[in-house]
């Protein structure tokens, strides 16, 4: 029996969640011959089946199955997590209907369990809290606490006021939105990447005149393009183009009022 257009978009979808991880385990290999911990990103992906939007916007779902997010999406974490490779990762602020059809997997110990049930004992950070994934439905302040009570060991507050971050912390903390216990863990694991990156043993102590021209190449020579199915996605290095991005931007009025949507708070 011939296979649907579905099934063969999938099949190559998953294929290319295999090929991910390898390149993947390559890379974080390379970092550690560095002396680098790697932090891979957005935990725990996109949908494996039709585009979903921007995780940085509001109110982005992925309403993939729960066997689906298990046996695609989180393939090439638990791949390297099964060779000792994942240091790190970082959440989206995509809602994972399946697994939490209130919170996005920032915000979500349901989803952030998934990946610690699947061995993981690494570092979490969230992607970053002014965005409005998360901004325009539970505020700037709360995130920055329910994150950490959520399984996130750091708080990526993304903001040009420190203080205003930290502040944001303790008001949490001071408010029972983080548990002792949970800061607790978080504290330790913290102190843990740390001591790893300390005991990484790097490879390459300088770096040479090749690596300085092989950087100063990557911007001439890394053209990528994503068109639709059928088009050729080369793009001439020479000459001039014009380019328009088109993006989803709406939103649901939250409960502090009328939000300026955007990717950031605070048109960052």
């Amino acid at each position: 029996m011939a296979q649907s257009t579905v099934e063969l978009r999938r099949e190559k979808r998953e294929s290319t969640y295999v090929q991910t991880a390898r390149l993947a385990a390559a890379e974080i290999r390379g970092m550690h011959d560095g002396g680098l911990l790697s932090v891979c990103k957005h935990y725990p992906g996109q949908s494996s089946k039709e585009p979903c939007g921007d995780s940085h916007m509001a109110e982005t779902c992925v309403t993939d199955s729960l066997e689906d997010i298990m046996n695609v999406n989180l393939y090439p974490y638990k791949y390297l997590i099964d060779r000792g490779l994942l240091d790190g990762i970082m959440t989206t602020h995509c809602r994972f209907t399946s697994v939490d059809d209130v919170y996005p997997a920032s915000l979500s110990k349901k989803c952030i369990d998934l990946i610690r049930n699947l061995g993981f004992d690494g570092f979490a950070i969230t992607d970053a809290l002014s965005m409005m994934g998360v901004v325009a439905k539970f505020g700037l302040t709360d995130p920055k606490g329910m994150c950490i009570e959520a399984g996130n060991d750091l708080s990526l507050c993304w903001t040009a006021q420190t203080k205003q971050g930290f502040d944001a912390i303790c008001d949490c903390y001071e408010r029972g939105l983080i548990s002792d216990e949970r800061l607790d863990e978080a504290t330790k694991k913290v102190l843990e990447m740390h001591h790893r990156v300390m005991e990484l043993e790097p490879k390459f102590t300088e770096i040479t005149e090749e690596d300085k021209a092989n950087i100063k190449r990557i911007a001439t020579d890394s053209i990528f393009a994503k068109t639709d199915d059928g088009l050729d996605p080369s793009i001439s290095k020479d000459g001039k183009h014009f380019f328009m991005v088109l993006t989803g931007n709406e939103t649901d009025i939250n409960d502090a009022g009328k939000v300026d949507v955007a990717t950031f708070a605070g048109n960052i």
